[in-house]
Protein backbone atom coordinates (compact mmCIF):
# COMPACT_ATOMS: atom_id res chain seq x y z
CA UNK A 1 0.00 0.00 0.00
CA UNK A 2 1.59 3.38 -0.69
CA UNK A 3 1.51 6.01 1.00
CA UNK A 4 -0.56 9.09 0.56
CA UNK A 5 1.27 11.73 -0.65
CA UNK A 6 1.19 15.35 2.12
CA UNK A 7 -0.22 18.87 -0.31
CA UNK A 8 1.88 21.37 0.53
CA UNK A 9 0.54 24.73 1.23
CA UNK A 10 2.43 28.58 1.71
CA UNK A 11 0.86 29.70 4.39
CA UNK A 12 1.64 33.88 5.32
CA UNK A 13 2.74 35.21 8.13
CA UNK A 14 -0.49 37.36 8.33
CA UNK A 15 -2.15 34.22 9.42
CA UNK A 16 0.71 33.38 12.40
CA UNK A 17 -0.18 36.87 13.67
CA UNK A 18 -4.14 36.25 13.39
CA UNK A 19 -3.93 33.13 15.35
CA UNK A 20 -4.51 33.13 19.09
CA UNK A 21 -4.90 29.41 20.03
CA UNK A 22 -6.70 28.95 23.41
CA UNK A 23 -6.55 32.66 24.13
CA UNK A 24 -8.36 33.41 20.42
CA UNK A 25 -11.88 35.07 21.41
CA UNK A 26 -12.51 36.93 17.78
CA UNK A 27 -13.51 35.06 14.63
CA UNK A 28 -10.55 35.38 12.89
CA UNK A 29 -8.25 34.34 15.52
CA UNK A 30 -10.52 31.33 16.15
CA UNK A 31 -10.36 31.40 12.44
CA UNK A 32 -6.26 31.28 11.65
CA UNK A 33 -6.47 28.77 14.84
CA UNK A 34 -8.41 26.68 13.63
CA UNK A 35 -6.82 26.16 10.12
CA UNK A 36 -3.25 25.59 11.53
CA UNK A 37 -4.23 22.70 13.69
CA UNK A 38 -5.66 21.15 10.81
CA UNK A 39 -3.05 22.05 8.46
CA UNK A 40 -1.35 20.06 11.59
CA UNK A 41 -3.80 17.16 12.03
CA UNK A 42 -3.96 16.72 8.44
CA UNK A 43 -1.33 15.48 5.69
CA UNK A 44 -0.11 18.96 4.95
CA UNK A 45 3.51 20.06 5.01
CA UNK A 46 3.52 23.99 5.57
CA UNK A 47 6.11 25.99 3.07
CA UNK A 48 8.29 28.81 3.90
CA UNK A 49 10.76 30.74 1.87
CA UNK A 50 13.42 32.23 3.65
CA UNK A 51 11.56 35.41 4.11
CA UNK A 52 8.66 34.28 4.80
CA UNK A 53 10.00 32.23 8.08
CA UNK A 54 11.72 35.63 8.69
CA UNK A 55 8.41 36.97 8.92
CA UNK A 56 6.88 33.70 10.74
CA UNK A 57 9.35 34.54 13.69
CA UNK A 58 8.59 38.46 14.13
CA UNK A 59 4.92 38.42 13.90
CA UNK A 60 3.79 35.38 15.08
CA UNK A 61 1.68 34.79 18.19
CA UNK A 62 2.76 32.50 20.82
CA UNK A 63 0.71 29.75 19.78
CA UNK A 64 2.04 30.38 16.04
CA UNK A 65 5.63 29.47 17.38
CA UNK A 66 4.65 26.92 19.24
CA UNK A 67 2.82 25.05 15.91
CA UNK A 68 5.34 26.33 13.76
CA UNK A 69 8.07 24.31 16.17
CA UNK A 70 5.52 21.08 16.07
CA UNK A 71 5.35 21.34 12.51
CA UNK A 72 8.53 21.20 11.60
CA UNK A 73 9.79 18.25 15.01
CA UNK A 74 7.28 16.26 12.54
CA UNK A 75 8.76 17.14 9.41
CA UNK A 76 5.69 18.35 8.17
CA UNK A 77 7.31 22.27 7.45
CA UNK A 78 10.00 22.88 4.73
CA UNK A 79 11.83 25.84 4.34
CA UNK A 80 12.79 26.27 0.15
CA UNK A 81 15.84 26.96 -0.75
CA UNK A 82 16.17 29.81 -3.62
CA UNK A 83 13.05 30.31 -4.63
CA UNK A 84 13.17 33.88 -5.83
CA UNK A 85 12.52 33.78 -10.27
CA UNK A 86 13.69 36.80 -11.62
CA UNK A 87 12.34 36.28 -14.87
CA UNK A 88 8.97 36.18 -12.91
CA UNK A 89 9.36 39.05 -11.33
CA UNK A 90 10.02 40.57 -14.40
CA UNK A 91 6.55 39.86 -15.81
CA UNK A 92 5.33 41.38 -12.46
CA UNK A 93 6.78 44.28 -12.79
CA UNK A 94 5.81 44.90 -16.84
CA UNK A 95 2.03 43.77 -15.65
CA UNK A 96 1.81 45.85 -12.23
CA UNK A 97 2.58 49.19 -14.94
CA UNK A 98 0.64 47.60 -17.89
CA UNK A 99 -2.64 47.35 -15.00
CA UNK A 100 -1.12 50.46 -12.73
CA UNK A 101 -0.61 48.01 -9.98
CA UNK A 102 0.86 49.17 -6.78
CA UNK A 103 4.69 47.58 -7.68
CA UNK A 104 5.73 47.62 -4.05
CA UNK A 105 3.22 46.27 -2.94
CA UNK A 106 3.25 43.58 -4.94
CA UNK A 107 6.51 42.41 -5.19
CA UNK A 108 6.20 41.90 -0.92
CA UNK A 109 4.11 39.04 -1.77
CA UNK A 110 5.49 37.82 -4.82
CA UNK A 111 7.54 35.29 -2.53
CA UNK A 112 4.33 33.65 -1.69
CA UNK A 113 3.57 33.16 -5.55
CA UNK A 114 7.02 32.05 -5.98
CA UNK A 115 7.23 29.42 -3.06
CA UNK A 116 3.55 28.20 -4.11
CA UNK A 117 4.66 27.68 -7.86
CA UNK A 118 7.29 25.59 -6.72
CA UNK A 119 5.42 23.44 -4.94
CA UNK A 120 1.54 22.87 -5.04
CA UNK A 121 0.34 25.91 -5.89
CA UNK A 122 -1.98 26.79 -3.01
CA UNK A 123 -0.98 29.74 -1.25
CA UNK A 124 -3.33 30.32 2.32
CA UNK A 125 -3.45 34.08 3.25
CA UNK A 126 -5.35 36.66 4.64
CA UNK A 127 -3.86 39.04 2.28
CA UNK A 128 -7.21 39.73 0.16
CA UNK A 129 -5.53 42.95 -1.45
CA UNK A 130 -2.34 40.47 -2.64
CA UNK A 131 -5.13 38.15 -3.74
CA UNK A 132 -6.68 40.76 -5.67
CA UNK A 133 -3.62 42.21 -7.10
CA UNK A 134 -2.73 39.16 -8.32
CA UNK A 135 -5.38 37.70 -9.79
CA UNK A 136 -5.94 40.92 -12.03
CA UNK A 137 -2.01 40.02 -13.63
CA UNK A 138 -2.78 36.60 -14.08
CA UNK A 139 -4.35 37.11 -17.52
CA UNK A 140 -0.52 37.79 -18.57
CA UNK A 141 1.32 35.58 -16.66
CA UNK A 142 0.32 32.02 -17.10
CA UNK A 143 1.89 30.34 -14.04
CA UNK A 144 -0.82 32.47 -11.51
CA UNK A 145 -3.81 30.65 -12.99
CA UNK A 146 -2.79 27.78 -11.49
CA UNK A 147 -2.38 29.20 -8.00
CA UNK A 148 -5.36 28.51 -5.48
CA UNK A 149 -5.39 31.33 -2.87
CA UNK A 150 -7.36 30.54 0.43
CA UNK A 151 -8.56 32.50 2.95
CA UNK A 152 -9.17 30.76 5.95
CA UNK A 153 -10.67 34.07 8.05
CA UNK A 154 -13.37 33.95 5.45
CA UNK A 155 -16.01 31.80 6.57
CA UNK A 156 -17.56 31.77 2.99
CA UNK A 157 -14.24 29.90 2.07
CA UNK A 158 -14.93 26.73 4.15
CA UNK A 159 -11.60 26.38 4.18
CA UNK A 160 -11.41 23.90 6.80
CA UNK A 161 -14.32 21.43 5.14
CA UNK A 162 -11.91 22.26 1.95
CA UNK A 163 -8.93 20.90 3.59
CA UNK A 164 -10.50 17.96 5.14
CA UNK A 165 -11.92 16.85 1.72
CA UNK A 166 -8.14 16.86 0.35
CA UNK A 167 -8.04 20.22 -0.57
CA UNK A 168 -10.28 19.25 -4.50
CA UNK A 169 -9.57 21.56 -6.83
CA UNK A 170 -11.92 24.15 -6.98
CA UNK A 171 -12.09 26.76 -10.05
CA UNK A 172 -13.20 29.96 -7.38
CA UNK A 173 -10.35 29.38 -5.18
CA UNK A 174 -7.96 29.92 -8.63
CA UNK A 175 -6.20 33.68 -8.84
CA UNK A 176 -7.63 33.54 -12.85
CA UNK A 177 -11.09 33.98 -10.85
Amino acid sequence: MSKKKSRRIVIDACIARSAGGDRAKKGRSILCTSFLLKVLKICYIAIFTEELFEEWRKHRTDFARKWQKTMFSKNKAKILDNSEDQLLRNRIRLECERRKLPLEEVLKDTHLVEAAIKTDKTIASLDNKARNNFSKMSPGIGELRSIYWINPANPDENVIQWLESGSIPDANRLLCN
